[in-house]
């Protein structure tokens, strides 16, 4: 290795006229004995290791951490939404959810075949861009400064959960409602 590097000195000092800043370091580099060069470079080559190998320990930490983060995320996730369900699901109708029911825009989508299916658009249910605002004007809720004040639009988004929900429940229940057949009966 001192060879390589004798030589290397040797050949820069050749091909290139060095100022006297660069001919002192040339110097310091040919004092320093090989077996300095071989210590300095085995400790450097063991504290790129070690640094390497934290590196790598702090890498498996933080994605176990962020996998733990995860799973308690979605847990927590699940045991509000749980939560907020069972709230919703002990709401009556109000006479608020029956006026909003009635002013619904409900759209019909055929499949091509025999099916249809109704549903209502999610961004325009009550026709109009602006829920809040229709939910206001179906509620006939006098606004402040022409704007729904921040009470008014909480107030909004409570009922548009719960009516949701509630349209929810009443169809599940349709749907799952056991049907009355008709019994033929003869007349005599």
């Amino acid at each position: 290795m001192t060879n390589k590097l004798n030589n290397k000195v040797e050949e820069a000092k050749r091909n290139y006229k060095l100022d006297m800043g660069y001919e002192s370091m040339w110097s310091l580099i040919e004092d320093l004995s090989s077996e300095e060069l071989k210590e300095e470079a085995e400790r450097l080559k063991n504290e790129i290791y070690e640094n390497n190998k934290k590196e790598r320990e702090f890498q498996e930490n933080k994605g176990r951490k962020l996998r733990k983060l995860s799973v308690l995320k979605e847990i927590l996730e699940e045991i509000l939404e749980e939560r907020e369900n069972r709230v919703l699901a002990k709401i009556l109708p109000t006479n608020e959810h029956k006026k909003l029911l009635k002013r619904m825009s409900f759209k019909e989508y055929k499949d091509g075949g025999d099916y249809v299916f109704i549903g209502c658009d999610g961004k325009r249910p009550f026709r109009n861009s602006d829920v809040y605002r229709d939910v206001a004007e179906i509620l006939d809720w006098k606004l402040p400064n022409d704007d729904l004040s921040d009470e008014q639009r909480e107030k909004a988004n409570r009922l548009l959960k719960e009516y949701a929900s509630l349209v929810l429940r009443e169809k599940t229940r349709e749907t799952f409602k056991p049907k009355k057949q008709k019994v033929a009966t003869k007349i005599k």
